[in-house]
């Protein structure tokens, strides 16, 4: 087995201490697929954890107007072979946070993810859950 796709969820959000999303990791709904086809449940982490400052911004700004606000968002893409992403939305029935503006900016960051390319294999779908809830 591939000991590197084994680490725990906390050392993939090491260095995130001012994002209150203990668990975002947890519900990452991923296939494990033999050989180089795939990328990595690390390298997948790795990409989505750089963009968390700007995600979380996009909560923070909405949070000014609405001081309550707080909920997840289940986003679901898929991860091209040449690293780009396609089909990104926000899976409505899994998600409860219902802010549109949040909604548009997280999806925006999500658009312009690129991941590592890769020689073979299909598209990878990803269903992410981004987690906000207000600093205490």
């Amino acid at each position: 087995t591939d000991k590197a796709a084994d680490k725990t969820e906390d050392q993939a959000a090491e260095g995130e201490d001012e994002y209150s999303d203990e668990g975002r990791t947890v519900g990452m709904d991923y296939q494990e697929y033999e050989g180089s086809a795939v990328l990595d449940r690390e390298e997948i982490l790795k990409v989505i954890n750089m963009k968390t400052t700007s995600i979380r911004s996009c909560y923070e700004t909405a949070l000014q107007t609405n001081q309550s606000l707080q909920g997840k968002l289940m986003v679901n893409f898929f991860i091209q072979l040449d690293g780009s992403v396609s089909n990104a939305k926000i899976v409505q029935d899994k998600s409860t946070m219902k802010e549109k503006k949040v909604d548009d900016c997280v999806m925006e960051i999500v658009k312009n993810m690129r991941f590592a390319p890769r020689k073979k294999g299909e598209p990878m779908e990803i269903n992410f859950p981004f987690n906000f809830q207000p600093k205490k």
